[in-house]
């Protein structure tokens, strides 16, 4: 399974190479009104981040940035790359770019909440959390990943109140069922 996750891999960057050769001016003369060169780009630079090729990676996520430095995609990936080499707090930084650029993006919040909790900040990633909830208040990953921060950060009546959301929206979310279980044993034990 994982040559074959690897080989997928391979031939994207493969198909990316090839689109990337064609060059920016004649991919717009192609498809008016995208940016194709820099779709391409930045998928090829997700590509090699998921080989483990992070200088290859990094490279295309930085010309992407210096053609379009308004691009919260590429400043997410890198992210998300820098996060894989243990680089936070540069992660960070690119979280708060993408940001800034765009700052109700849920995917992003959720990923740097996530940053955040890895990192025993739990009070910064529900206040993240927070804020993509107000966009999607049904999403069960974003509900269930707010009640994992809840229930390390001491609260555990918000964590369950979490818990009880996302089954009510997604009831057969057994990792949500679990931590609600784990969640009323500790409430008892306390």
């Amino acid at each position: 399974m994982l040559a074959s996750r690897e080989r997928s891999f391979t031939r994207a960057v493969e198909d990316f190479d090839r689109v990337i050769a064609l060059g920016r001016d004649r991919l717009q003369a192609l498809v008016p009104g995208s940016d194709l060169f820099l779709v391409a780009l930045v998928a090829r630079g997700e590509a090699h981040s998921q080989l483990g090729e992070f200088g290859r990676g990094l490279a295309d996520f930085n010309k992407a940035l210096a053609l379009a430095p308004n691009d919260a995609r590429a400043y997410t990936a890198r992210a998300l790359l820098r996060v894989r080499r243990g680089e936070s707090s540069l992660a960070f930084q690119d979280y708060g770019r993408a940001l800034a650029i765009d700052p109700k993006n849920p995917v992003i919040l959720s990923d740097r909440a996530a940053l955040y909790a890895s990192e025993g900040h739990f009070a910064k990633a529900i206040a993240d959390l927070d804020a993509a909830i107000e966009t999607y208040p049904d999403d069960p990953e974003l509900l269930y990943n707010r009640g994992y921060a809840w229930f390390w950060r001491g609260n555990l009546l918000k964590a369950l109140a979490d818990y009880d959301a996302v089954l009510a929206v997604a009831p057969t979310m057994v990792r949500a069922l679990v931590n609600r279980c784990l969640t009323r044993v500790t409430l008892n034990t306390d």
